[in-house]
C-alpha cells in the first residue's frame, strides 16, 4: 500500500508555470530514523498549482503532494518532513512558498486487490491542526508619550525598518543576520 498525502501551499511572490514531479531517493538509515521498515525507496514528490489562485494578494496557490509506501500512520512523519524540505529549499533558492499544515488531506492507494477490499469505502483521511487566536493586544498610550527623540536609539529604529524588509527582500537577509548574530 501507498499514501498520497496533500498540502496546500500559496506562493506570495512566485509562480509554478506548470505541474513538477520529482523522486527523492530515502535511504534505509532515513527509513528506520522515521520507524519506516529499513529498506531504500523513491517518494514522489509533486508540486501541482492551481490554475487560478485561490487567495486575493497572492501570487499562486496549488497542492504539494507526497506519495510513500506504507500507510498514514507510518508515513506521517515523513510526509511532514519531507513537505517542510521542500518549503525551505524552494524558499531559500527562488521565493517564498508557505506550507499550510492546519488541513492536510491523504489517500491510501491499494496495491493488491487484498488492500483495496481491506480499505473498503474509506481510502481517504484528513488531518486538521488549530491554534487558538490569543486576543489582539491594546494600545497603551502612556508608553508613547514617554518616547523621546534623544532617548530612542538610532539602531532601533533601524531595527524595525529592517525587521519589515527581511521577510520581503533576500538581499537584506544577510547583511541583518551578519549583525544581529554581533550583538549589533
Amino acid at each position: 500500500m501507498k499514501t498520497r498525502w496533500e498540502f496546500l501551499f500559496e506562493c506570495p511572490n512566485m509562480r509554478f508555470e506548470r505541474v513538477h514531479k520529482y523522486e527523492a531517493t530515502i535511504t534505509s538509515e532515513q527509513a528506520e530514523a522515521f520507524g519506516l521498515p529499513v529498506q531504500t525507496f523513491d517518494a514522489r514528490i509533486i508540486i501541482e498549482p492551481d490554475k487560478e489562485t485561490k487567495r486575493r494578494n497572492i501570487e499562486q496557490t496549488g497542492s504539494l503532494k507526497i506519495v510513500l509506501p506504507g500507510d498514514n500512520k507510518q508515513t506521517r512523519d515523513l510526509a511532514f518532513w519531507l513537505a517542510k524540505k521542500v518549503e525551505q529549499q524552494i524558499t531559500f533558492s527562488q521565493g517564498d512558498m508557505n506550507v499550510m499544515y492546519g488541513a492536510v488531506m491523504g489517500e491510501h492507494l491499494p496495491d493488491s486487490p487484498e488492500e483495496a477490499e481491506q480499505l473498503g469505502d474509506k481510502p481517504f483521511f484528513a488531518e486538521a491542526h488549530m491554534v487558538e487566536v490569543a486576543p489582539t493586544a491594546t494600545f497603551n498610550s502612556s508608553s508613547f508619550q514617554k518616547v523621546t527623540g534623544l532617548s530612542f536609539p538610532p539602531l532601533v529604529g533601524q531595527f524595525l525598518t529592517s525587521n519589515k524588509l527581511v521577510n520581503r527582500s533576500p538581499e537584506i537577509r544577510a547583511p541583518w543576520l551578519f549583525l544581529s548574530d554581533r550583538g549589533i
